[in-house]
């Protein structure tokens, strides 16, 4: 089989060659440039931009002379100086503050209770209207002494618009009492008294047998308005009450009453209690009221 002559390929390296020879004269009278470009011999293409050519398969981004650019990764990012991030999940309170303990008690209709703190006084020498009244039973950091019973004071209200503030030192009160709300009587008044134990505490009541036929109290004045004052004990958590119906009382033990307000209605201590504490109470009434006074004298019978 007879093969083929590619006449134009050689043609075109014969005309390269003349080229080369011919262009040696002009290149010594300082032409530049004179030869031109080689014949592509492998049906390749060559092409110029600035100097730059383009490889057998590859690719080549011209250079246009301006400058570099450097791509940026996208998932960096570095925030400003200074700052802090802060974590929503997190909060501080400000600083200088104490969270208080709240223990709201409301009791059946025209009863109170009492809630002696653990192992300390809930005396409050900033508290408003602080007592005017002086020369209550000593109670020196709270912790009040009759006869040979000893513990810490403490003060209670309904919560419901009655108050109190008790003396630091001395078994001294203020506050105010809030008209009654028949029928539910939520809203009693406010008042204080002490423990009789020292081992009584918030979660802990211990009780004391008490002796005698009643309790002897001198107060330095009754409350006014629509208040008036009891005198309290609570026995395995039945508070039995007995009205003081003057500023100095001794008040037989069968007088006090679970329904102190209706005594007909409710029962009578047979006895001398085992009691936890002793209270005063400034018992609220169909008017609002006031109390400012001490216990000044107290004393077992």
């Amino acid at each position: 089989m007879t093969g083929k002559i590619d006449f134009s390929r050689s043609l075109r390296r014969a005309a390269w060659a003349l080229t080369r020879v011919s262009c040696v004269g002009l290149l010594f009278l300082g032409t530049a440039h004179c030869l031109p470009a080689p014949a592509a011999d492998d049906g390749g293409a060559a092409g110029s931009n600035g100097g730059n050519s383009t490889p057998q398969g590859g690719t080549t981004h011209a250079s246009q002379g301006g400058s570099t650019y450097t791509p940026q990764s996208s998932s960096t990012y570095t925030p400003p100086s200074g700052g802090t991030p802060q974590s929503s999940s997190t909060y501080t309170p400000p600083s200088g503050g104490t969270p208080q303990s709240s223990s709201t008690y409301t009791p059946p209709a025209g009863g109170t209770t009492s809630a002696p703190p653990v192992g300390g006084s809930t005396a409050v020498t900033t508290c408003t209207p602080a007592p005017k009244s002086t020369g209550g039973l000593s109670c020196p950091g709270g912790k009040c002494t009759v006869g040979t019973y000893s513990g810490y004071d403490f003060g209670f209200s309904d919560g419901l618009g009655s108050t109190y503030c008790v003396d630091a030192n001395s078994l001294c009160a203020a506050g105010t009492t809030a008209a009654q709300n028949p029928p539910t009587y939520t809203i009693w008044g406010a008042g204080f008294g002490f423990s009789l134990s020292p081992q009584t505490t918030l979660t802990t009541s211990v009780p004391v047998q008490l002796t005698g036929s009643g309790v002897s109290v001198t107060l330095s004045s009754l409350p006014t308005g629509g208040a008036t004052a009891r005198v309290q004990v609570t026995v395995a958590g039945t508070q039995y009450c007995a009205a003081m119906t003057s500023a100095s009382q001794t008040i037989p033990w069968s007088s006090f009453n679970t329904t102190c307000w209706a005594p007909a209605t409710g029962t009578a201590l047979a006895g001398a209690p085992n009691t936890t504490n002793i209270q005063i109470e400034a018992s609220a009434g169909a008017t609002a009221g006031a109390y400012d006074f001490c216990v000044t004298a107290l004393s077992f019978q």
